[in-house]
């Protein structure tokens, strides 16, 4: 790869670059920019002449960086982010920007904070686009360092020092069980529940800590809520020795699966209550010292200035404040 003359280089085609390395799209960076996707691809094509180098190709997830960009990414966007101090403050107007975010979060996050978070960004930000993964990934923080996510919603700790984080809402783990489960009617502790078929809601494809965290990409969360539920770590049936243990990695379909059968499961206070609205359960507290979950607001420090990255995680936080 070649590196152009500043002389004779365009200095906003970096932001052209930085958009497309961010969006992995043409039409997003466009939309960004507020320029036409036909003057992004006729930038595309006079980057890749001043650079020798094909900078992106097109791929199923859209377009794709070249080693070479991958090199650049992150000092073209130091670059870019010192010229905007230098110049002026960047600006945002949330009733006119066409901005898009994009946001991982847990899927128990999702539905206590999506339905007013949409709601008010309807009424505030009509032309603000939101896409939302509701699925875990194995490399948050690689995620938010290639500014692939902009914010990531979870039950994190001993985040990597570049990450920023601020508590969303409280949670704690609970029993949930059917309402006529025959267990109720013998003052049912930890220890006699754990003697009964369960369902343990954890992660399946990453091997956790003996203390029952999850260590992915420098970013550690709990699996479950106690590591009396963890047997060796390599191990692939490390959950329970009990006959009629279920494992499901995910939390959402828990309630109805207890409800219709005579598992237990341990999962989130306020997604039991929910629950329990429309299903026959009992819920029952979770006696054990760790039993708090916290749920917090992550964003990568490079973007703490950022306007409206800002202006998201301030409305992510007051919806959380509103549910108690």
């Amino acid at each position: 790869m070649r590196r152009p003359r500043i002389e004779v280089f365009d200095l906003n085609l970096l932001r052209i670059l930085d958009a497309l390395y961010r969006h992995r799209s043409v039409n997003l960076a466009a939309a960004e920019i507020g320029v036409s996707p036909s003057a992004i691809s006729h930038a595309l094509s006079r980057l890749r002449q001043h650079f020798e180098d094909e900078l992106f190709v097109k791929g199923a997830d859209g377009m794709i960086p070249t080693t070479a960009v991958i090199e650049l990414a992150e000092s073209i966007a130091e670059s870019l982010r010192h010229l905007r101090s230098v110049l002026g403050p960047q600006q945002f107007d949330p009733t006119t920007s066409p901005r898009q975010f994009k946001v991982r979060a847990n899927t128990h996050a999702v539905a206590l904070l999506l339905p007013e978070v949409i709601r008010r960004i309807r009424a505030e930000a009509p032309n603000v686009t939101m896409v939302v993964d509701c699925e875990y990934s194995k490399s948050v923080a690689d995620e938010l360092d290639a500014s692939l996510v902009d914010i990531v919603i979870g039950a994190f700790s001993n985040l990597p020092a570049r990450l920023d984080s601020e508590p969303l809402f409280a949670d704690r783990w609970c029993w949930v069980m059917r309402a006529d489960h025959p267990i109720l009617g013998t003052s049912p502790s930890t220890e006699t529940i754990m003697e009964h078929p369960l369902l343990v809601v954890a992660a399946t494809d990453v091997a956790p800590s003996d203390s029952g965290m999850l260590y992915e990409a420098g970013v550690e969360r709990p699996m479950i809520a106690s590591r009396q539920f963890i047997g060796p770590a390599r191990s692939r049936s490390r959950f329970l020795d009990i006959k009629g243990t279920v494992v499901l990695n995910s939390a959402e379909p828990a309630a109805a699966i207890v409800a219709a059968t005579d598992l237990i499961a341990l999962i989130p206070e306020r997604m039991a209550q929910n629950a329990k609205r429309t299903l026959a359960l009992a819920v029952m507290p979770f006696d054990d010292e760790h039993g708090g979950l916290e749920h917090r607001i992550v964003w990568h420090r490079r973007n703490s200035e950022d306007p409206a990255i800002e202006w998201l995680r301030l409305l992510f936080q007051d919806v959380a404040r509103g549910i108690g």
